[in-house]
């Protein structure tokens, strides 16, 4: 198949990724690769391995409602450029650095956890569904719990907004919004962005230890913006660790497993029915 361009990385994005994404960033995963816009856009300005965890499902993508006006176009396009093979045309170029996991993202980022990786951003850019947008963010907040959490679409869907929220408040983590759309779970200070601090439930457990946080001065987050530009502030490996629409009928592991310090042996394994022409 041939390589095809199509996608949603916009100005939005680049502008929160050129914020976060710095040298010491290793490794990213991206829940929702599409035609791998976002993926090539990572592996062009960064030198982090990228897991992209997706169905690439066809049937899938057009039976789902989100997409429902646009079905004859769909479907079209899919059938001249089918998700899977043209998402390895187009990264082909990168094929030692980007990892397809052609499964559930919430199984991928369970996969991954239990082989000891340890992403620096997790990019949520899956199902916009509530269920399955919470899920996928929860699910990453929890397993990886000092990765940086960046989304998409939160403008867009009121499911995903709605999802964004709620396991911020949850975790207090404060929610930077980039033009209505790029969010991000860190501070940030830019001319196009918000940042807006989570509400913990009064009497709560979570309401008790913000108000102790406010008391002693301790943000919510450990990245803050500086006053030029969208830059967060110089804050210690330590302190960050590491920084980053899909269910599945079959799992397919596209993952060779490393050492615990990194995953430089990862390599796209292409079968030779999914090689490019």
């Amino acid at each position: 198949y041939d390589a095809y361009t199509h996608g949603w990385f916009l100005e939005t994005h680049i502008r929160v990724f050129n914020a976060v994404i710095t040298p010491q960033t290793k490794i990213i995963i991206e829940l929702g690769s599409w035609y791998g816009a976002s993926t090539k856009w990572f592996a062009q300005h960064s030198n982090a391995i990228i897991f992209a965890i997706d169905l690439w499902d066809d049937d899938f993508i057009l039976a789902d409602n989100h997409y429902s006006n646009h079905n004859s176009e769909l479907s079209s396009m899919l059938r001249k450029h089918p998700l899977y093979p043209t998402f390895i045309a187009n990264l082909w170029d990168f094929r030692d650095r980007v990892v397809p996991m052609r499964m559930p993202t919430t199984e991928g980022l369970r996969f991954l956890s239990e082989r000891g990786i340890k992403p620096d951003i997790i990019y949520i850019d899956a199902d916009h569904h509530y269920a399955a947008a919470k899920e996928d963010i929860s699910t990453a907040q929890k397993l990886f719990p000092n990765a940086l959490l960046v989304g998409d679409d939160y403008g867009n869907y009121e499911d995903v907004r709605r999802a964004v929220h709620e396991v911020a408040n949850d975790c207090l983590k404060t929610v930077h919004v980039d033009n209505n759309h790029c969010w991000a779970y860190c501070s940030l200070s830019s001319r196009t962005g918000q940042n807006i601090a989570p509400k913990a439930a009064k009497g709560g457990v979570m309401s008790l230890i913000a108000k102790y946080k406010r008391v002693r001065g301790i943000s919510s987050d450990t990245n803050k913006g500086s006053d030029s530009g969208m830059k967060p502030s110089t804050v210690s490996q330590s302190q960050r660790d590491v920084k980053v629409t899909s269910t599945s009928r079959k799992s397919q592991d596209h993952v060779e497993s490393g050492d615990d310090e990194g995953v430089r042996s990862k390599k796209i394994k292409l079968s030779n029915d999914e090689s490019t022409k």
